[in-house]
């Protein structure tokens, strides 16, 4: 197509005149024209493909920008190819001609399609993609314009003698967002209406809106106008929002005393960032990290109950954080909830019987269970860590938008991590309107200039897309809230291992169990007790991550290599990756200086190659305060930490850092991993939480999901005083308060609550006895052997028909005796079912 002829496609200027910015602007339509026609080239045919190149450039997007235009056009053939899937087809048309009612049928429901003009294309759809797409158009409306028949397309509709409601699909750029101001009435007037336009004054209120949109529905009811399909939709939509921001005025009173009423008094801010919730039902939460999402989600769901508003909801968290909602939840409220686990069968009976109350599920069971969800009908839903969304072609990201409750919270510290697709659709969830459609959401607000090297880009309107965003966005950072915050907040952050870390933490389980046994039936020996020390020594090393435990191997191939995520997430050291982003937010995003702990230097070494890079970009370095350094050096590295702002951390073992004063320095703490003595961890936050200290403290704890430092930290956190001197790893006598107390916590940590029916995967006859539920090796996996091991090990498991054998030895270990012609497919098998036990972790 040569730009002259792509000239057809556009109407021709008016004599004397050209189109907005002169001849320059109709040159540049017309290239416009010849672009957007290529790209509609194959999914339109000739008939259909002028007008369509028409209705981008003078209807969806009149102003001449071309990355819109072109982004508009790409939306449209989409739609093209949501038609040829097959899911869609045409019902019903109008009676020998093409303008006029269709009616499009998919997946068993009906859509009405008017079809007004066919060039200029002009149609309305009752469905709601045509209502959110402002593209004048949506599949079903496309379904039927590829049924017109060639000879049709000079067909012109005769203008209605009655009365009509139109509703303007397009929202233009710049023009005004509210949904109800593109409403017109021709052919009478109605009360709300000025000039067949809604008036401004009903506009401003949510009861004034609800007035003018009754008129507008009685009027249709009644047959005094016509309505079109979109118009009718639009309609209803606006109502429910009405209603419900009137029936937030209504309840405020009460919902006050439901929020004193709560077991945790909330800041104000926190009071504030619920009241919000409450009033408009829908909310991006991004606070900075630290200042109580879970609890402002907590007293919103609790609110909404005690008050009448919900009956039932739902909370969608990633599934190693359930028991952490289920702690905060009976520590802030008294609503009920329920955790879903089990069998398929046993989770279906819990989304049935559940009729009021709260239900936690992981995003991988909504993906197993949406029919049942959907079922279940939650009125809340509450997303944590909403960045799982941030791809809004995923299916986690389809799922969660396939619910459909009033009241939507999204929680999220990182609502945009790399492009403004991912914050439009994690937005999109608690709102379709609040940002505009998506498609137009990078080129309206991102750019670029120029090719190459040379070329620049940048985003644009950001003030517009601020206010936009403020509807439903509210993000506070600590600074902000300084004075309210209290003098110590501990945050626990989870950190899932990999399915290497959970086998290779497992292949040590055996031995530790027959260990136990021996103690539940005597004292160990100082022999036995050093090596379950070692063990448990080991399965700590493992939770901070491989290249910890393998450091002599893995090291020398990161020392001079500069940190990447990717690089990070080869060592299977996810807390690497974490820790690195708690340094970002805590050191650059908030200018705070950080202690960093760990009992074993090589972690420290491992966690500051980590971080390197990021603090080099801003210009910031780290210290080390170890028994390695000289103590010259460890003096230095203690003055530059007080007096240098370009010292952001300082990394300390619990030797080094006895006795040291960094109050005065610091105003926040990382705990690399949970000590065994909990007096230990209170001292490492003593170093910077004590008298002289004027700024708020954070103590963040890193904490491995899944394996024994998880269960570490729910032993610490209930019975404190079981530890106080058990594991310091230093004492060359331990005494214990008595042989069961110290048989029965050691046994509460290896044997944990036995999982429901569907953590368990089943490959065939059971691999493992019944307490060691956990993949192994495909190897002997066995310790060294202990001295006189006593009593005697459980008989092995009966013996079943399968080419490989599995036998318990007299330590408690397994071997896999396995033919050479075996071993790939069963380590593909225990691979399998490593990453099965790691979803289930939680």
């Amino acid at each position: 197509m040569t730009l002259l002829d792509s000239a057809r496609f556009l109407p021709e200027p008016a004599e004397n005149s050209v189109p907005d910015g002169g001849e320059s602007a109709w040159i540049r339509d017309s290239e416009a024209a010849e672009v957007l026609g290529d790209h509609a080239y194959d999914a339109f045919p000739a008939a259909l493909r002028e007008p369509i190149v028409r209705h981008v450039l003078r209807t969806v997007c009149p102003e001449p920008d071309f990355s819109i235009r072109l982004a508009a056009m790409r939306a449209i053939v989409r739609l093209a190819e949501q038609v040829d899937a097959g899911a869609t087809r045409v019902a019903t048309r109008p009676a020998g001609r093409a303008l006029g009612t269709w009616t499009v049928e998919e997946h068993g429901a009906r859509y009405d399609v008017l079809i007004d003009s066919l060039d200029p294309i002009r149609v309305s759809c009752v469905c709601s993609e045509f209502a959110r797409s402002s593209l004048g158009l949506c599949h079903h409306a496309v379904a039927a314009l590829l049924r017109v028949r060639r000879k049709a397309w000079g067909e012109r509709l005769r203008p209605s003698r009655r009365p009509m409601l139109r509703w303007d699909p397009v929202e233009r750029l710049f023009g005004d967002a509210d949904r109800l101001a593109r409403f017109r009435v021709t052919g009478t007037t109605l009360p709300g209406t000025l000039g067949g336009a809604p008036s401004p004054i009903l506009l401003a209120t949510p009861q004034g809106r609800l007035t003018m949109i009754s008129a507008l529905r009685d009027a249709v009811a009644s047959g005094h106008v016509v309505a079109e399909p979109a118009a009718r939709t639009v309609l209803e939509e606006e109502r429910l929002r009405a209603v419900s921001s009137i029936d937030a005025t209504a309840r405020a009173s009460g919902t006050t005393r439901a929020l004193d009423r709560l077991k945790r008094t909330l800041y104000p801010y926190q009071r504030e960032g619920v009241l919000r919730f409450l009033d408009q039902g829908t909310l991006v939460l991004a606070d900075d990290m630290g200042l109580g999402k879970t609890t402002q989600a907590i007293a919103s769901a609790h609110a909404l109950f005690a008050t009448g508003r919900i009956t039932r909801g739902l909370l969608i968290v990633p599934a190693s954080l359930k028991p952490q909602w289920r702690r905060e939840w009976l520590a802030t409220s008294d609503a009920p909830l329920t955790l879903v686990d089990g069998t398929p069968e046993a989770r279906a009976e819990i989304y049935r019987r559940t009729q009021r109350g709260f239900l936690v599920i992981g995003y991988e069971q909504l993906l197993r269970d949406l029919p049942l969800v959907q079922a279940f009908d939650p009125e809340l839903v509450v997303l944590d860590e909403a960045q799982r969304i941030k791809n809004r072609d995923t299916k986690t990201a389809v799922c969660v938008k396939a619910l459909t409750p009033r009241f939507r919270l999204a929680l999220t510290g990182t609502p945009m991590e790399n492009r403004l697709g991912e914050l439009g659709s994690i937005v999109e969830f608690v709102d379709e309107l609040a940002l505009g459609p998506s498609w137009r959401l990078a080129p309206q607000y991102m750019f670029e200039e120029g090719d190459g090297d040379q070329g620049v880009s940048g985003a644009r309107e950001l003030g517009r897309l601020r206010k936009r965003l403020a509807s439903v966005f509210l993000r506070r950072v600590r600074s902000e809230v300084l004075a309210q915050l209290p003098s110590r907040t501990d945050t626990r952050v989870p950190v899932q291992m990999t399915g290497a870390q959970l086998v290779e933490h497992a292949a040590r389980e055996s031995s530790i169990a027959a260990l136990v046994r021996i103690a539940r039936k005597r004292p160990l020996r100082r022999e036995e007790h050093e090596r379950l020390m070692r063990l448990f020594t080991e399965q700590r090393m493992i939770c901070n991550g491989l290249a910890q435990l393998q450091f002599e191997e893995m090291w020398p191939n990161c020392e001079h290599a500069e940190a990447s995520d990717d690089r990070i997430e080869s060592l299977d050291a996810p807390k690497l990756l974490a820790f690195r982003a708690l340094i970002e937010d805590v050191c650059i995003t908030q200018r705070r200086k950080v202690v960093v702990f760990s009992q074993w230097r090589r972690m420290l070494r491992l966690a500051e190659w980590a971080v390197r890079d990021v603090l080099d970009r801003a210009g910031l370095r780290t210290g080390f305060f170890t028994g390695a350094e000289s103590p010259k050096l460890r003096e230095r590295a203690l003055v530059d930490f007080h007096d240098d702002p370009a010292v952001g951390a300082l990394f300390l073992t619990d030797a080094g850092g006895v006795g040291l004063n960094l109050q005065r320095a610091a105003s926040a703490c990382i705990q690399l991993e949970l000590p065994w003595n909990p007096a230990v961890m209170e001292q490492r936050i003593g170093r910077i939480y004590r008298l002289g200290q004027e700024k708020p403290i954070d103590a963040f704890h890193l904490v491995s999901e899944g394996g024994i430092e998880s269960r570490i930290a729910d032993v610490v956190g209930h019975k404190r005083a079981l530890f106080t001197g058990l594991f310091d790893g230093t004492s060359d006598e331990i005494r214990f308060e008595g042989r069961t107390s110290f048989v029965e916590t050691i046994r509460t940590m290896i044997e944990p609550e036995r999982p429901k029916d569907d953590a368990v995967v089943v490959l065939g006859p059971p691999l493992l006895p019944p307490l060691l539920q956990e993949p192994v090796q495909e190897t002997e996996v066995s310790p060294p052997p202990a001295p006189d091991p006593e009593p005697p090990a459980p008989p092995a498991p009966p013996p079943v028909e399968q080419p490989f054998q599995i036998k318990t030895r007299p330590d408690g270990g397994l071997s896999i005796d396995v033919p050479a012609e075996l071993a790939a497919p069963l380590a593909s098998m225990l691979s399998a079912l490593a990453e099965a036990l790691r979803a289930k972790a939680a």
